[in-house]
């Protein structure tokens, strides 16, 4: 999540207050930051829910979009708690 998070505040990634996340820009091979069309940086697994997947110096790095959707627009989860989806539409992540 740490990753992801270093992202969204880099401003590659953005999470809309309706809880979707769209990839605004990207590394090039030296590291720089590039913009590109904006599109939705979520895509679907196989159990329902949106995950966002980045490749991080050669490394696949996911997180499931509800978390992120929260951690970034309500703050830190806490370690007992879990992120659920009220309507129960696992591709629903608005807060």
């Amino acid at each position: 999540m740490e990753i992801i998070l270093r992202l969204v505040h880099a401003g590659l990634f953005e999470v809309k207050p309706n809880g979707e996340v769209w990839q605004l820009a990207k590394r090039d091979s030296h590291q720089n930051v590039v913009s590109i069309p904006p599109k939705r940086a979520e895509h679907r697994v196989r159990v329902g829910y949106l995950v966002v997947k980045v490749s991080v110096e050669d490394r696949a790095v996911m997180v499931y979009a509800h978390r992120l959707v929260w951690a970034v627009l309500k703050g830190p989860i806490p370690p007992d708690r879990e992120i659920n989806h009220r309507d129960g539409r696992k591709d629903h992540n608005h807060p």
